[in-house]
């Protein structure tokens, strides 16, 4: 234990002498944490306090007070005349004492007895192992120091007003005031201001010494909290929910026109008779039809749906023999000008209204249905009209061919 006196004189107590002047038996003290609770009770034995300043031989003659530094910074302020055996101000009359564990040096203090509030758990002090415990021996007396702060509870970057006071000490003696923040800066004078950064409670601690050795103590609490922010709630964009995408439903897939079902810028045929479609001709091959008379109205043939459902174009027919020679009439497919053989029964789709009735007329028991159409349900009346029309055209046909021929 390391002893500073008046004057600078300073003394030191070996473990051994510790050991030595520790009694065998303990004595139970109460050991207090929180204001007001009744305390626990802890077996402790060591040297007294004031056996330990004596051997130390620091000379003890007019010392006001001693003090035993704290681990947080602070000090503990026990006045000398409590140190006396038995003491007049703790419970029981008990010392204050000084022991040797397994890896400190240890100083306690008993609570005090006039006191049913006093916390005697934080000079419950114990050094770091291998460290001696220091102990300053003063002359003068304990100030009554009060210490207040303007605000108590502030803002990160408010500067705090801070004011202390002291009272007590020896005839005409003036103090000095040293200020500890608690963020590891400091200040001096009476009075002082001091502007925190960062959020949460800072332990400003104010420490006044007379310039005859008096001295003590206070602390406050300052309680600082985070800045509000200082964006206007106006500022702060509001998220405008986007809108859903709506997908376009897909389109209907085109069905393709029912069979028999003629398209609506046609009329229907009244052809009954099925057929086969031709084949196309060549589009130079043949002149364009000649248009009927507008008193003699002819069916129009309809057009057959192609696979994708749009209707095939009409063909048209060569009024010119094929430049092989042979006679339309001996071809099984192709354009006619009167019509088309198809698989031995002609079909009257393209004839005129005259040719039709004379190739009717002279068949018994034709059908009298409608222009453009040759019915083939009489027994015979088909074929001997087909072999009437088919001579006439025959005859046409060679005329046309021998018309067209060089003369010799």
């Amino acid at each position: 234990m390391l002893v500073s006196g008046p004057g600078g004189a300073q003394g030191f107590v070996t473990e051994a002498a510790i050991r030595a002047a520790t009694p065998a038996e303990s004595t139970i003290y109460l050991l207090r944490a929180t204001a007001g609770e009744a305390g626990t009770p802890t077996p402790r034995r060591g040297m007294p306090v004031l056996a330990a300043l004596e051997a130390s031989g620091v000379p003890l003659a007019g010392a006001g007070y001693l003090t035993v530094p704290r681990p947080d910074g602070s000090a503990a302020y026990l006045p000398m005349a409590d140190l006396a055996e038995p003491s007049p101000a703790f419970e029981g009359g008990k010392p204050a004492l000084v022991s040797i564990d397994a890896t400190s040096t240890r100083f306690f203090r008993p609570l005090i007895a006039a006191n049913p509030n006093d916390v005697n758990a934080t000079d419950n002090i114990a050094t770091v192992s291998g460290e001696a415990l220091a102990l300053g021996v003063h002359r003068g007396d304990i100030l009554e120091v009060h210490a207040s702060a303007s605000p108590p509870s502030t803002r990160s970057g408010t500067p705090v007003q801070l004011t202390a006071t002291a009272a007590g000490g020896l005839p005409g003696e003036s103090f000095a005031y040293a200020w500890n923040f608690g963020d590891g800066t400091g200040a001096a004078g009476a009075a002082t201001s001091h502007t925190f950064t960062g959020s949460g409670t800072f332990t400003v601690r104010v420490t006044v010494t007379g310039t005859d050795e008096s001295g003590g103590e206070a602390t406050i609490p300052i309680v600082v909290g985070t800045p509000p922010t200082t964006q206007e709630p106006s500022a702060s964009p509001i998220p405008t929910p986007k809108p859903k995408e709506h997908q376009k439903p897909p389109k209907p897939p085109t069905s393709p026109a029912k069979p028999h079902e003629a398209p609506h810028n046609k009329r229907p045929s009244s052809t009954k008779t099925p057929r086969r479609t031709p084949e196309p001709s060549s589009p130079t091959a043949s002149p364009p039809a000649p248009e009927p008379s507008p008193a003699e109205p002819v069916a129009q043939p309809a057009a057959a749906p192609s696979a994708g459902g749009s209707p095939e174009p009409p063909r048209c027919c060569s009024a010119e023999p094929p430049p092989d020679g042979s006679s339309h009439a001996n071809r099984s497919k192709g354009p006619h000008p009167q019509g088309e053989l198809v698989e031995g029964t002609l079909v009257g789709d393209r004839l005129s209204p005259a040719e039709l009735a004379a190739a009717t007329a002279s068949e018994p028991g034709a059908s009298s249905s409608s222009p453009g159409a040759v019915s083939n349900g009489g027994s015979g009346a088909a074929p001997l009209g087909a072999l009437i029309v088919l001579a006439l055209l025959s005859a046409g046909a060679l005329f046309e061919w021998r018309r067209s021929r060089p003369a010799d």
